[in-house]
Parts: structure tokens; C-alpha cells; sequence
């Protein structure tokens, strides 16, 4: 609220001549309880307003703010200030910890404070500051929701890539052979067997297998150098929603131990990646040990920091 749709700088300088950016947060509060519902009395941010307004037409929006120690009337004091200035059907929600709301990208923090944002972002939420221009922070809400910029992008590259879809055993141990190179959400993707093409290999009893592939499959590359289970690279799958932003990491198992990760990117929900994952294998496979879901920025900082030898 403050300093995005309220004008706390604004009013603080009318009512007490002082500048809220020079004094202590201390003194801030002392002169604020001097002035009973000093809240309900701010000015209304016009960037802020034209915002609200325009978002309100496709997104929720739910105001969220911390409250001010020790003044007993600033909860009431905001929400009914929000009702004044946008109506009484938007959710409001008091927190000095804004980050614990945070479940994916798509919940976007729109603030003016970087000790707000930067929480948020670590936590895996899209952090927007408020003194970007409007049209930018629209158009950077609609590309997390709808992912038109990102997902065109892999659809391009994805229509573009060359594949060698028959190497020799030879190639396939060495990995010297043609791959489809895409970036996906930051990570760096070579693809050995686009979506339609043939996988083969043998088992253990040297017997060859063959399995038309239902998603584009390869490996990721920037994986941060981690060791993992099987001394590869981690595998992915990646599936039709190129603008989804959530992940899923798949657990697999041999002989009822765990034996290695597949990443699951381009599906919305663990019900679509599970259905996916098992989709790319014969029939009675029993590899699907468990399968867990993240979001893009968190598997980043997994393959960078994470232990790679153990379940996700």
C-alpha cells in the first residue's frame, strides 16, 4: 500500500514538514501516533490508482502491507482507506513478513521497498518495483501469466533445432552426435529426442528397447557442475505449456532404491508431469519412485547448491 497506491511520503511531509526518507524509523512512528488515524488520511497515489485499475480488469489484486507497531487504529485506518478510494470487494491482508505469501512465480509483489522485494524474489515470486513505468510492470505481469514473449521463444527454437534422431551406439555413448539447444526459464537445454522421434537403447540383459517419444527429451546443461546419482547430466522432459512456471522433479527408482532425477518442465500441474513422465516409458514401468513440485527459479538453485545424490 504505502508508497504504491498511498502517498505515505506525501502525507507525512503535510502533516509534520519532515522528510520520511531522512528520519529514523523510530522518529517516523513517534510522529505518526501523534496524529490519530494518520492512515486513513494519506493521499492516493495516481500511478498507483491507474494501476490498480487496470489490472482489476484480468488479475486478483490483494493488498498487502505491514502494519505500524504501536498504532492501534492503522489496520482499520487501511482497510477503510481502501474502501474509500477502491471499493470494499479487495482483500487485504497485514503482514511484516510479505515473503511467506509467496507459492510461485506468478505471485507478483508490486512494492517500493527493496527490503520487501528482494524477500520476495528469493522466495521465488516475481518482485516488480513501483517506480518502473506502468506499461512495463503490465507487460511484465502478463508475460508471467500468459508467457507470450518466453514461450514463443522455445516454440521458435524448439521448431528450429536440428537432431540427429538415428545416432550409432557409438555417438550415443560418446554423445557426439547433433542436438536441438533451447533455454528454458534461464536453463540451458541440449534435446537428443524431440517429441515423435524414436528413443532406443538396451537393458541390462542386453536386450534392445525402443519407445516413440510423447515430449521432447534431452538434458540439462547448466546444471552448476553438481555430482549427481548416476554421474549424468540430469534429464528433462518437456512438455506443451512452454509458459508454465512451475517444475516438477521426478524421483526415479531401480530395484526400489533411488537411482536418478528427471526434471518435468512445460506442465501445469504434477498430474499432467506424472502422466507425461510415465507416457515416455513402456507399459509396467515401475521406475516412478515419487515426483515433487517446485517452480524454475527453486530447481535453479537446486542444480546450483542442492545435493544431487538424494531425493528431490
Amino acid at each position: 500500500m504505502d508508497g504504491v497506491v498511498a502517498g505515505f511520503v506525501q502525507g507525512y511531509k503535510e502533516m509534520f514538514f519532515r522528510d520520511a526518507y531522512k528520519d529514523d524509523p523510530f522518529t517516523v512512528t513517534q510522529f505518526c501516533m501523534t496524529v490519530p488515524n494518520f492512515f486513513r488520511m494519506l493521499p492516493v497515489l495516481e500511478k498507483g490508482r491507474d494501476l490498480v485499475n487496470i489490472l482489476s480488469e484480468d488479475y486478483k489484486i490483494v493488498f498487502l502491507t505491514t502494519p505500524m507497531e504501536g498504532m492501534v487504529e492503522c489496520r482499520r485506518d487501511k482497510i477503510d482507506w481502501i474502501k474509500e478510494h477502491f471499493g470494499s470487494h479487495y482483500d487485504v491482508i497485514f503482514s511484516d513478513d510479505k515473503a511467506e505469501y509467496v507459492t510461485d512465480e506468478k505471485s507478483i509483489l508490486i512494492d517500493d521497498m527493496a527490503y520487501n522485494l528482494e524477500p520476495w524474489d528469493e522466495a521465488g515470486g516475481t518482485a516488480i518495483d513501483i517506480r518502473v513505468k506502468n506499461d512495463k510492470i503490465i507487460e511484465k505481469i502478463d508475460e508471467v501469466f500468459n508467457g507470450t514473449v518466453e514461450s514463443n521463444k522455445v516454440k521458435g527454437q524448439l521448431a528450429s533445432m536440428e537432431v540427429n534422431e538415428t545416432p550409432t551406439e557409438k555417438q550415443k555413448e560418446s554423445g557426439n552426435y547433433k542436438k536441438g539447444k533451447i533455454q528454458f526459464k534461464g536453463l540451458d537445454i541440449l534435446i537428443e529426442n524431440p517429441k515423435g522421434s524414436i528413443r532406443w537403447g538396451f537393458d541390462e540383459r542386453g536386450q534392445k528397447w525402443l519407445q516413440k517419444m510423447k515430449s521432447h527429451y534431452g538434458y540439462i546443461v547448466n546444471d552448476g557442475g553438481q555430482e549427481t546419482a548416476d554421474g549424468d547430466k540430469i534429464d528433462v522432459f518437456i512438455g506443451p505449456k512452454l509458459n508454465a512456471s512451475r517444475a516438477f522433479v521426478v524421483n526415479q527408482e531401480k530395484d526400489g532404491a533411488f537411482d536418478e532425477h528427471k526434471i518435468m518442465l512445460g506442465f501445469n500441474t504434477i498430474e499432467e508431469a506424472e502422466a507425461a513422465y510415465l507416457s515416455n516409458y513402456q507399459r509396467g514401468w515401475d521406475g516412478l519412485g515419487s515426483i515433487k513440485q517446485t517452480n524454475t527459479k527453486r530447481l535453479r538453485e537446486w542444480l546450483n547448491e542442492g545435493n544431487l545424490n538424494e531425493p528431490f
